[in-house]
């Protein structure tokens, strides 16, 4: 990868970007475990806010979209951020931003919670696309295992927040559960930046393009704020030029709505399992760890389904199974149905990104990165919709179970734009 400094430049024994940013690359994989951690963290606490707070389910609901609005600000701001510090810097202020938010959380009230979350919104919105583009351009011919790597360690914070969270929080309070959470977080960054400084000067991203060995699915990974490896899919059609904004608009409207599903049933599950009684008070945070989980299992196992069948679809068949899982969910109160139907509509979800995000940058290609910033702040959109919407009809219709079929709608318009897509492809020429 260029650099702004020239080689001659370089303090003598320096190490050049691409070694850089191989340097303290321990700090970027436990950083994403806690990403992990945080980006899913107001599912299992919202119970407990709710109730100190005295939030009904419209209000409960506005703090998830502060969530999201902080990560899209965070998102907007990181590419001036990572060409001004470093994109090692712009991690670990990231990380520090959400110590802050995190912290802050706990001891906050009503009045000033929305802010604390906004606060460490806006760090995952740096973190995410800093440390993908990370490991990613740490070693170019290996970005899609690095990046497969790094999600695992995602997703494996994602399904131990709830139940670990609870846990503790059980025995020593909400308030020290997050403070400890958020002292973990800033000696996480401090001790990155302390190893980066020591070997090696930060590294900007170039103000040129990335190579093309990086620049179709890493780069455009980079904006999301689902950081997931893209699935390798097999070749498709090639579009016409006149058809990559419909092709864009397409993908950007499924992202939305992908995007806001997941949040939402992720981000609800804790409560749904409180409300429906499905377990105790100490374990409804296993609703959401299984949701999260079967997103992990389902993402293992994409590779053996996509060379044998097509990326588009495996789109329709992720989406098929997904919404068996969300009416089970919603039509029956027999815990072990509700919580089945949680872990099926997981396990359908889990495609439905990395295929995407493989469709789009293989369509376009090298161009791809123009507009990956517009694909992944709509999709942020949604994610900061769509769980506030399920908030508001469970308290408009006076039940929870009613805002669970938001989820259902969504995956039924995704069902629709699989269809608009999978024709247009259909219909390429090449």
């Amino acid at each position: 990868m260029p650099s702004h400094a020239s080689e001659s430049s370089r303090p003598s024994g320096s190490l050049r970007p691409r070694e850089a940013l191989q340097d303290a690359q321990f700090a970027a994989h436990i950083g994403f475990i806690f990403t992990g951690f945080v980006n899913t963290l107001l599912g299992p606490i919202l119970p407990i806010v709710s109730r100190a707070w005295s939030l009904n389910d419209a209000q409960a609901g506005r703090l998830f979209a502060a969530q999201f609005l902080g990560a899209i600000l965070g998102t907007m701001a990181s590419s001036r951020l990572m060409a001004a510090l470093g994109i090692r810097r712009c991690a670990m202020l990231g990380l520090l931003l959400m110590s802050l938010g995190v912290t802050a959380t706990g001891f906050s009230d009503a009045r000033f919670g929305a802010l604390a979350v906004v606060c460490f919104g806006l760090g995952l919105g740096l973190v995410v696309p800093a440390i993908n583009l990370w490991i990613a351009l740490a070693d170019p011919a290996r970005s899609a295992a690095a990046l497969t790597l790094l999600n695992a360690w995602w997703c494996l914070g994602a399904a131990s927040c709830a139940p670990l969270i609870i846990f503790v929080a059980e025995h020593i309070g909400l308030a020290k559960t997050l403070g400890s959470l958020g002292v973990l977080l800033a000696l996480t960054a401090v001790a990155g930046l302390i190893a980066s400084m020591r070997r090696a000067p930060n590294v900007a991203p170039a103000s040129h393009a990335a190579p093309a060995t990086v620049a179709a699915d890493p780069a455009a990974l980079a904006q999301s704020a689902q950081p997931i490896a893209p699935a390798p899919v097999g070749p498709l059609p090639r579009l016409q030029p006149s058809a990559h904004r419909t092709f864009i608009f397409l993908i950007c409207t499924f992202m939305f709505f992908y995007v806001g599903t997941e949040s939402g049933v992720g981000g609800w599950a804790a409560t749904y399992a409180q409300r429906l009684n499905l377990l105790s008070a100490a374990r409804i945070g296993f609703a959401q760890s299984i949701f999260y989980g079967a997103l992990l299992l389902g993402r293992a196992i994409v590779p053996f389904f996509l060379h044998r069948i097509s990326a588009v679809r495996l789109l329709l068949a992720g989406l098929l199974v997904a919404a068996a899982g969300a009416l089970l969910f919603t039509i029956t109160a027999r815990p072990p149905l509700v919580l089945a139907g949680i872990c099926i509509a997981g396990i359908g979800l889990a495609p439905i990104f990395p295929v995407t995000v493989s469709i789009y940058s293989d369509e376009l290609s090298a161009t791809a990165t123009r507009s990956a910033s517009l694909v992944f702040t709509i999709a942020n959109v949604g994610g900061a919709l769509f769980p506030w919407l399920i908030g508001r009809v469970s308290t408009s219709m006076n039940g929870l179970r009613y805002g669970m079929l938001v989820p259902l709608a969504c995956i039924a318009v995704m069902i629709v734009l699989q269809s608009r897509l999978s024709a247009m492809l259909r219909c390429a020429p090449g």
